[in-house]
């Protein structure tokens, strides 16, 4: 029996005895610690470790630079769209490498356009980059020398048989210029560390003051400019429109609410939704989409049917039977094409029937489901402006004022002062942001029952990852695996190369998966908590996100014992917490050296290069794109940063610079490194290939959050100070540096305090609530009334209604061919009453469709 079934067969043992409690401690120690293997590893090593990473960045750099003029859809989606729509901006330089140099001189202040979550993201890399060039400029001429010289190394001969017993601990590599190279002897050095550890932290405080005051600046002047919240056609403003929630049954009547606002406030007001139950409406209209959706692509399959047909020998160039349009029209017909031969039905594989029936049968049912969904919406309308009894009215309402200065004051005061009444209020709401389901919970106490599940829920996934995670670490040891499932038991019997190709690979690309996953897990639980808004999303997501990353990134890779060996301990003795950091944190602060500058590497190149989207684009778009709708809703789909995932990875990143800026500084430069090319790329991306003005946009609150999350970094290398310090002995083996313990904690003291007060003196000002005074200045009241003036209570206005209420019937369309069989589908349906149109669209010879610009319906 070969070694691995060996192996296999006593782990079976294992889990089918008792002892099975050992799996778990092997499940729990996974990968506890890891990061202490890097101690010790010299420079070249540390080089060599990064080499790979290196190289696939630069592979990646120049691939990006060669294709980002040609394919403008990836590189450039947000200009090509605005391109298409008339809309011409400018579009980056040719030259291979001359979008570096466009790219650095670009000022950050044009980023405002992009929306203040991206404009702050960019201020965070700034603030992040300018706070580790200066601790650099600060920590590494003191620390390292002295780290250097006071090493065992420089013990005479007489110091090491009066000390040491001529045995001297190892200390190698990059570790002799960390803070653990200190040896007894030259303990009383640590000094130095302590007051380069009070100047950091000045250093630190003083940055975040400024940028807080600078992020009050700029957030105000930006929402106080009622431009920034008109949606293109000027017309529909939410910068004055208010969410109500609690609203009591007695005041869910238009007049009732006008009445009530006038006496408060003296308010005018220019709308009112209410909210219903619109699920029917709602299933309707997903219907509709659904048919017509189905119609084009009958119609544009048919087009292609007959180009293929009838024009083959007009066709020059490439076979039309080599085309991947011709193979999908082969694909799509074969669905509706059959031969009947008595009373069997046959598929053929080349004869194909007209698509004549089928396309009729798609039209009447389009056209049934466009009269019933006319005819709800027309009841609706009718009900919710009094004509007719209403429907089940939920307790939320939106009010939009004549000037938002009313409603910046209605958000900002107690309105009621019955409990649960009128009690929670959002402004600056964008309709398309709104989570209509979450809308219809009624309950206070389910509302909170809700929020109590996906804070339990949240907290599951924080403790309980490290298992999927040691799960997958068994593909690396096949013979836990088939031991825990049998049916694998196979895979033992593999060659060697297999296995290795297996354990290697397929846990790596296991564990991107798993990681991609965390960001959707948080973000479904936020909507189980009964979130309003993608934005409130966002909010709920960098909070937990944070903690995730930072338990998983930093203290599971960290401390050597299993986490929930460390949890009882903690809950034990919470005053071990400095010991425990003091003996494992110097120790992996080589790891953490290459997971930074790794991780900025990987972010620059991926952000360029989009792997993802170039993959899609090569082999997905080009088979699902089929219809002119479908290709140019592709197009004009710019992607979104979900900043709620985005930036707490960089605050984590930026939390263990932090750590280690004392422990062993020589981390900042990797941290200014890293944190250079991801502002790079971020200011590329932002320009070029992500959304401008995005739907869930905070207006910069999450910029002060991040910015607090780097607290975590301090508290902790204070707490490892303390326990460094406590554990120092001097050539005698006393203790020599508990004063410098007392001070560290007095001085993690003050920073609590420090961090407490700059909360307290910035307050609400760090929200996204405009001042009242700054309303005045930035928008005119008379203004916002006229550009409104067109919507009056009396005329349905859906702004703030679902998505299936602002439906109007879209034009059918289908691309023009150079043989007319596009205008004879026109003429026949319009004949059958539709609306259809080959506009702004073209299918060549070789069965591509190509756009020219927007839809025919395109609003």
């Amino acid at each position: 029996m070969s070694q691995e079934l060996l192996l296999a067969s006593n782990v079976t043992e294992v889990i089918s005895s008792s002892h099975f409690l050992y799996l778990l401690d092997f499940l729990n120690a996974s990968r506890a610690g890891f990061a202490q293997k890097e101690a010790g590893i010299s420079f070249q090593t540390f080089l060599s470790s990064l080499s790979i990473s290196l190289l696939y960045c630069a592979f990646q750099v120049i691939t990006f630079s060669l294709l980002r003029t040609r394919l403008r859809n990836i590189y450039q989606p947000n200009r090509l769209f605005t391109n298409i729509i008339g809309k011409h901006e400018s579009s980056p330089k040719e030259g291979l490498f001359s979008w570096v140099v466009e790219i650095l001189v670009e000022p950050i202040s044009n980023y405002k356009k992009s929306g203040l979550d991206a404009y702050f993201f960019l201020r965070y890399m700034c603030f992040l980059l300018f706070l580790f060039l200066g601790l650099a400029i600060l920590n590494i001429p003191i620390l390292i020398p002295v780290n250097y010289m006071s090493g065992y190394q420089r013990y005479t001969m007489i110091d090491l048989e009066l000390y040491t017993n001529g045995t001297v601990p190892s200390v190698e590599g990059l570790d002799m210029i960390s803070m653990s190279n200190i040896a007894p002897k030259f303990s009383q050095r640590l000094s130095v560390h302590l007051t380069m550890a009070v100047v950091s932290i000045l250093w630190f405080h003083g940055l975040l003051i400024i940028e807080l005051k600078n992020y009050i600046e700029v957030k105000n002047k930006y929402l106080s400019d009622s431009d920034n919240f008109l949606f293109t056609n000027k017309l529909h403003s939410y910068h004055n429109t208010i969410l109500i929630q609690n609203v009591p049954l007695k005041l869910l009547n238009r007049q009732e609410l006008t009445e009530m606002f006038r006496r408060l406030c003296g308010a005018q007001v220019q709308n009112i939704w209410f909210i219903y139950n619109y699920g029917d409406i709602r299933d309707i209209y997903k219907s509709e989409i659904k048919k017509l959706t189905e119609l084009e692509r009958l119609l544009t399959t048919d087009i292609h049917r007959r180009l293929f047909q009838e024009s083959t020998p007009k066709i020059e160039g490439i076979p039309p039977t080599m085309t991947r349009a011709y193979w999908m029209t082969v694909c799509h017909n074969l669905k509706h094409a059959s031969i009947e031969f008595g009373n069997k039905t046959y598929l053929p594989t080349v004869v194909f029937r007209p698509l004549d029936i089928p396309i009729q049968e798609a039209v009447k049912k389009l056209q049934e489901t466009r009269h019933l969904l006319k005819e709800r919406i027309a009841r609706f309308i009718k009900r919710d402006n009094g004509t007719m009894p209403v429907y089940h009215r939920y307790n939320k309402v939106f009010v939009q004022f004549r000037d938002p200065l009313h409603a910046l004051i209605l958000n900002q005061i107690q309105i009621s002062g019955h409990l649960n009444e009128l009690n929670k209020t959002v402004t600056l709401i964008n309709p398309r942001d709104i989570i209509w389901r979450n809308l219809s919970i009624q309950s206070n106490m389910f509302a909170f029952a809700r929020v109590i599940g996906g804070n339990f829920l949240s907290t599951c996934v924080i403790l309980g990852w490290v298992i999927p995670v040691a799960f997958i670490g068994l593909i690396s040891q096949l013979p836990y695996l088939t031991a825990l499932i049998p049916l694998l038991s196979w895979m033992n019997f593999l060659p060697t190369y297999l296995t290795d190709v297996m354990s290697n690979y397929l846990s790596v690309v296991l564990l991107m998966c798993l990681s991609e996953l965390v960001p959707h897990l948080f973000r479904y639980i936020s909507h189980i908590k009964g979130k309003i808004t993608g934005a409130d999303v966002e909010m709920d997501v960098q909070r937990w996100m944070f903690v995730f990353l930072f338990i998983h990134i930093f203290l599971v890779v960290t401390i050597s014992s299993g986490y929930t060996v460390i949890v009882e301990g903690l809950v034990n003795n919470p005053v071990s917490i400095p010991n425990i950091l003091a003996t494992n944190l110097p120790k992996c602060s080589n790891f953490f050296f290459s997971y930074i500058t790794i991780r900025g590497l990987s972010y620059f190149g991926n952000n360029l290069l989009q792997n993802h989207e170039l993959f899609c684009n090569s082999f997905v778009y080009p088979w699902i794109d089929w219809t002119p709708r479908e290709k140019f809703e592709r197009l004009s789909k710019v992607p979104e940063y979900k900043w709620g995932s985005v930036y707490p990875t960089f605050a984590v990143l930026g939390s263990i610079g932090l750590i280690y800026c004392i422990l062993s500084p020589v981390i900042v430069v990797f941290c200014c490194v890293a944190f250079a090319l991801v502002l790079l790329s971020f200011k590329y991306t932002l320009k070029y290939q992500y959304q401008q003005k995005p739907v869930s946009e905070n207006y910069g609150q999450l910029y002060p959050t991040a910015l607090f999350q780097l607290y975590s970094g301090v508290y902790f290398m204070e707490a490892c100070l303390i326990g460094m310090f406590a554990l120092s002995r001097d050539e005698d083996g006393q203790a020599n540096c508990l004063y410098h313990a007392l001070l560290t904690f007095v001085l993690m003291i003050s920073t609590a305090a420090g961090q407490s007060q700059i909360k307290l003196m910035f307050g609400a000002l760090l929200t996204k609530t405009t001042p009242l005074m700054l309303t005045r200045d930035g928008t005119d009241g008379d203004e916002c009334a006229l550009r409104s003036a067109d919507f009056s209570t009396s005329m349905f206005n859906d702004t703030f209604y679902e998505e299936c209420f602002k439906h109007y019937n879209k034009i059918v369309w289908m691309p023009k061919d150079n043989y007319s069989f596009s205008l004879q589908m026109i003429t026949y349906l319009s004949a059958l009453g539709l609306e259809c149109s080959n506009a702004y669209c073209e299918l060549t010879d070789e069965g591509e469709v190509v756009i020219n610009g927007y839809p025919p319906d395109y609003i």
